[in-house]
């Protein structure tokens, strides 16, 4: 059962529920496109995030008693205010090379946003998956950022300049690669 709060926006535990990747799959994806549209949930989604996989580290590089506390203070308070929620139709995805409808791209689901702020993009899990490279050319094809994960998210902070961007994702499996379709996204 869900303790939604108020105005739609979801609780701490909801949050956590979210980053642990618990509960069904079609709530957490209902979840995870308000936090991505919502930049006060995206930076409580990427706080938890952060000390989730801070505890997953080794024992060596525990974080301080009191950090969780603060962290869930500072959800609690932040989680209590009114926001407003962005949506809009889904992208118009062109297939890159090698591209594949099991690797989807989830946000940003629009392709065109602000460039002000940190800049979330989230991606479907594969079975078997090691690790994801993700990577973000300009419209002309110049590099702007890649990197490679364990995880399903990237977030950018500070965001990119104004322009127009393509973004895909390949999962790193031992049967071989898989690429995702490019995503369009325009930075106004």
């Amino acid at each position: 059962m869900s303790n939604q709060q108020s105005g739609d926006h979801p609780a701490p535990e909801d949050l956590e529920a979210l980053v642990r990747r618990q509960g069904p799959e079609a709530t957490r994806l209902q979840r995870l496109d308000h936090v991505m549209g919502c930049e006060p949930c995206r930076q409580d989604f990427e706080l938890l995030r952060a000390i989730v996989a801070a505890e997953s580290e080794s024992a060596i590089r525990r974080l301080p008693a009191w950090l969780p506390l603060a962290a869930a203070l500072v959800m609690a308070v932040g989680v209590g205010g009114v926001w407003l929620s962005q949506r809009s139709n889904g992208p118009s995805d062109v297939m890159r090379d090698g591209g594949t409808a099991e690797l989807l791209l989830l946000a940003p689901v629009d392709s065109s946003r602000s460039a002000e702020g940190s800049l979330g993009f989230v991606w479907s899990s594969v079975p078997h998956a090691t690790g994801y490279h993700f990577e973000l050319l300009t419209d002309e094809g110049q590099l702007v950022h890649e990197t490679t994960t364990p995880d399903t998210t990237v977030v950018l902070v500070p965001a990119l300049a104004a322009g127009r961007y393509r973004w895909w994702v390949t999962a790193r499996r031992p049967e071989g690669d898989l690429s995702s379709a490019s995503r369009l996204l325009v930075l106004r």
